[in-house]
């Protein structure tokens, strides 16, 4: 196995684990929240005994309570199991995430490590993390000001549409996120190869060989820096130490940033 596959691996799979481990989570918290609101709306349906009372003419209804009290039920048996099973997915969850700090570490150092490829033409033209970091601003600013125009547009709508604001917000969102998507790769994979904040500073990015990134690369490079993300950030600042001044979604999906 290839020491990228396996830092790549070190790195994804203690975060997935604990992903798994949040949704089971969840999905249990629910379960068990759901059948402890049934249980009490059945037990409020047989809590108010009524009695007649005859009083002269007049008919009176007192509520009686009933007192009477039954051992555990099934519904409280699933409480408490669904309890334990809680317990031991958080015990899980600290592990998890025990893990992902050694695998950020294992991954880093598999990924550090390379795979022998070297590119003699372009040793100590890499672009440094400070200068890619300017890029990014120039690039936020950019995209900031086309969110908001498409903000201002869409909170116009917003006030006329009034019932369907919800639905337009949904619009709105995926929008913005596929204009970001869209920004970044037909950028960086056009004969351009890179977006306005990496050509205002002189980089470009390119494939492990030198070579334009074709569509489908420039979409997995933007798509890994999700697992730079989550990483606490550690797959960007990994910009600054590695020897190609690589970033984790760089090396995922073989990427190079280059100064022209």
């Amino acid at each position: 196995m290839k020491n990228r596959t396996k830092g790549i691996l070190w790195i994804v799979v203690p975060i997935l684990s604990l992903m798994v481990i949040l949704s089971a989570y969840a999905i249990t918290s629910f379960v068990v929240s759901t059948l402890q609101d049934t249980s009490v709306t059945t037990e409020s349906s047989r809590i108010t005994v009524v009695e007649e009372k005859v009083v002269g003419d007049q008919v009176g209804l007192d509520v009686v309570a009933d007192q009477t009290t039954s051992p555990m039920g099934e519904n409280d048996l699933r409480h408490v199991i669904g309890a334990l099973i809680n317990v031991a997915l958080g015990f899980l969850g600290v592990i998890a995430v025990i893990l992902i700090f050694v695998g950020i570490g294992m991954g880093i150092h598999y990924l550090t490590k390379g795979d022998g490829i070297t590119l003699p033409h372009l040793v100590k033209h890499y672009g440094g993390f400070w200068r890619r970091y300017g890029a990014y601003l120039i690039d936020g600013v950019i995209i900031y000001v086309g969110y908001a125009l498409v903000g201002g547009v869409f909170m116009a709508i917003f006030e006329s549409v009034g019932e369907y604001g919800g639905i337009l917000f949904f619009v709105m969102y995926a929008l913005v996120m596929i204009g970001t998507w869209l920004y970044f790769i037909l950028f960086e994979s056009s004969n351009m190869q890179a977006t306005p904040g990496k050509m205002a500073l002189g980089m470009k990015v390119t494939d492990l060989h030198g070579k334009r990134l074709s569509f489908g690369r420039a979409t997995g490079r933007f798509f890994a820096k999700i697992v730079s993300g989550i990483t606490l950030y550690i797959g960007y600042f990994m910009i600054g130490w590695t020897e190609k001044k690589q970033g984790l979604h760089d090396i995922i999906a073989g990427t190079l940033v280059v100064k022209e």
